[in-house]
């Protein structure tokens, strides 16, 4: 693309060289040209196969994250929406997808119903194609249509990317921040975890049953106000402690963070 775009552009300049046009005119052509190609150059392009992306949005107290690989996109979380009716469904996610050419969302996470992470999801139906939805708590969910369940063990790959929901189990059935879905993305022994709101119960739970299956690289989390912000069971000397941990929060509740961890803080 970026080519072709460099022919066309010699070819107009050439062209508008043999033209009687005033230099000022000639400078100013040349000016929104040149941007124009520096745009088109640094447009982001979609992950090879067997890669993929994540992007952690800047979406204040709450959550919303972007994971591509070469064909497919997938939306964890919406971000929150507030009494004003403003929501990061229309001020962030779809600015963003927009910016990234993105067109089509092939599956959207919603890890639970607080609305610091479903706020921005009728916005976000409106403004682009969402071709299926899954959730941690359905019934809290009013107003989107045709979603079904995570449950652990439901598994795909997109381009050589694995997906796995590890939680919560199909017989769990918890409500508030434990219904989470909790979400691994891996390929070639790299790995994400996306865990949603979960607290010490969800906590012990996936050590208990999936402890070999918590093995990542990161771990996003959007976390809670004390004292239901634990982290307690993901201790250094555990097979599933993270090199990094994403807290998906705002800078207020910096005070809350748990301590002894490697903290990134998103983009």
């Amino acid at each position: 693309m970026v080519p072709v775009f460099a022919a066309l552009v010699l070819l107009g300049l050439w062209r508008f060289r043999r033209m009687a046009v005033h230099p000022l005119w000639r400078l100013s052509s040349l000016t929104l040209v040149l941007m124009s190609g520096v745009l088109l150059a640094q447009r982001v392009v979609a992950p090879q196969a067997s890669h993929f992306r994540i992007t952690v949005l800047d979406v204040g107290q709450g959550l919303s994250a972007v994971v591509r690989t070469a064909r497919h996109v997938l939306v964890f979380d919406t971000g929150p929406k507030y009494p004003s009716g403003f929501n990061t469904g229309s001020a962030v996610l779809l600015p963003y997808l927009q910016s990234q050419g993105i067109r089509k969302v092939d599956r959207l996470v919603l890890s639970h119903s607080d609305i610091d992470h479903v706020g921005g999801t009728q916005d976000l139906l409106r403004g682009i194609r969402v071709m299926d939805i899954l959730a941690g708590e359905p019934p809290g969910l009013g107003g989107v249509a045709a979603f079904r369940r995570c449950s652990k063990d439901e598994i795909w790959w997109w381009d050589g990317v694995r997906f796995e929901f590890l939680y919560p189990s199909a017989y769990r059935f918890e409500e508030g921040n434990n219904a989470s879905c909790v979400l691994k993305v891996s390929v070639d022994g790299q790995a994400v975890l996306l865990t949603g709101d979960i607290e010490q119960p969800a906590e012990q739970w996936l050590v208990q049953h999936v402890r070999e299956s918590l093995r990542s690289q990161v771990v996003v989390a959007a976390p809670v106000l004390p004292p239901r912000l634990s982290f307690g069971r993901l201790r250094p000397n555990m097979c599933c402690f993270p090199r990094e941990r994403t807290i998906a929060g705002d800078f207020r509740e910096r005070k809350w963070l748990p301590g002894g961890l490697p903290v990134a803080r998103r983009p």
